[in-house]
């Protein structure tokens, strides 16, 4: 039972299109994605685009994309876009609007919660504990990404990207829950 004025903890997990638009032009376009806090490939069939750029241009689109993605973590939730007035390239944001709604109505099927309510409420309360802080004082938000594998990343204070796999893991959801929660009482991100 919460007393009448007292605030509760508060996290939130979603499936957002746009982040997905952007990983689907990168995968699409078949451009260069390695580096740190760079999110693996898409679950699912994504068509190759790739003959759409010459190689010239996709090694220049992705460095924009990079630069893009890597830039977000100034101001999440803001999806990284490039060339958007490129008609190639705007073509696929449509495509991928199209490619996210099947892929996340089977994710969400299977597994409707995405984060178990269980994992979210031990972590909630090992996080209170550990720090000396009430829980009514945490808060968090994942976004939950299509990628394959388990793979998570905090992007800002308060805020994770994560993908099903790690999501699905009770272990790997503890951890991402836990660090998630940590960076909005810090203030920063790893």
């Amino acid at each position: 039972m919460r007393l009448a004025g007292t605030r509760s903890w508060e996290f939130r997990a979603d499936i957002g299109q746009s982040t997905h638009a952007a990983l689907y032009v990168r995968d699409s376009l078949r451009l260069e994605h390695s580096g740190s806090g760079v999110p693996p490939g898409l679950m699912g069939d994504v068509p190759d685009q790739s003959e759409l750029l010459d190689a010239a241009e996709r090694a220049a689109v992705s460095r924009e994309w990079l630069e893009a993605w890597h830039g977000m973590a100034d101001h999440p939730p803001v999806v990284p876009t490039v060339r958007a007035d490129d008609a190639r390239i705007r073509a696929l944001y449509d495509e991928a609007h199209l490619w996210f709604q099947p892929v996340r109505r089977n994710v969400i099927r299977e597994n409707p919660q995405l984060i178990a309510w269980a994992v979210i409420r031990d972590a909630v309360k090992d996080v209170a504990s550990a720090r000396g802080v009430p829980t009514g004082s945490l808060r968090g938000t994942a976004e939950v990404l299509l990628v394959r594998g388990v793979w998570w990343r905090v992007l800002s204070p308060g805020f994770v990207l994560a993908s099903v796999g790690a999501v699905s893991d009770p272990a790997a959801a503890g951890d991402l829950v836990r660090a998630c929660l940590e960076s909005g009482l810090d203030g920063t991100a790893p």
